[in-house]
């Protein structure tokens, strides 16, 4: 299976990140997450397992429900880096 990754704010095309393949048959949004932390080096759940609040996480331009969504091949995930701002 073949999951394509656009991640805001990270030039993922130099990390050969643009398709992931998976040599299961399930994959889920964790299961994408968690291979992506690996080369990013980027933590995208927090220790309950859940998506921090900060990452807007979309599945072919539809929202995300949550880190058991499974995956189909081809999918293609977008995840946006929300800027946090203070004032």
């Amino acid at each position: 299976m073949k999951v394509h990754a656009e991640i805001s704010l990270l030039n993922i095309k130099d990390q050969n990140l643009n398709e992931i393949e998976f040599d299961k048959k399930v994959v889920t949004i964790k299961d994408l997450l968690y291979r992506l932390s690996e080369t990013t080096k980027m933590t995208y759940l927090d220790q309950n397992g859940k998506i921090y609040p900060h990452f807007d996480i979309s599945i072919n331009g539809k929202f995300c429900p949550g880190v058991d969504t499974q995956l189909n091949d081809g999918d293609t995930v977008q995840i946006r880096i929300e800027m946090l701002g203070g004032g």
